[in-house]
């Protein structure tokens, strides 16, 4: 459930770690990503450990490593669809790679919530712009996750 690859923009270059973690359904609609006898919530931590472990592989590379995907879970706001237990695993994980989630405050689709799909790098990259994308066109909706981007130095 994760995808990497290395960009370079402006002659610097970074490793983005695309990734999905299992959301609180997973056995219902994915029942072949969960393990026999776990829970949904197993299935979040282990996936969780999983990439966090490829993501202190991936930055023995050298180069700095940025974690974006579909968290199904939201570092901070409104928890809904998600688990105090998984934004804490969430959370103490992002802070042992020493990273945070750059769009963590950002509105998702759905309203009063903040963003599941995160973008996540190291606590010393600055951010110089952010935006979000809304996932409406002409008035149709397309999905019911926004798009988000960041510009990083």
């Amino acid at each position: 459930m994760a995808v990497a690859a290395r960009v370079r923009a402006n002659g610097a270059q970074i490793i983005v770690y695309g990734t999905v973690l299992p959301w609180t359904a997973v056995k219902r609609h994915a029942p072949d990503l969960v393990e026999a006898g776990e829970d949904s919530f197993g299935a979040f931590k282990r996936v969780l450990q999983a990439q966090v472990s490829d993501i202190v592989t991936l930055r023995k590379l050298g180069d700095p490593v940025v974690w974006v995907g579909d968290f199904n879970q939201s570092v901070e706001g409104a928890n809904f669809g998600g688990s105090s237990e998984r934004r804490d695993l969430l959370n103490e994980a992002l802070k042992a790679l020493n990273m945070v989630a750059w769009n963590g405050s950002a509105a998702h689709a759905q309203p009063d919530m903040c963003s599941i799909d995160l973008i996540c790098g190291p606590k010393q990259q600055t951010v110089t712009a952010s935006g979000r994308i809304e996932p409406t066109v002409d008035g149709v909706t397309m999905s019911d996750h926004a798009g988000y981007w960041v510009d990083i130095l």
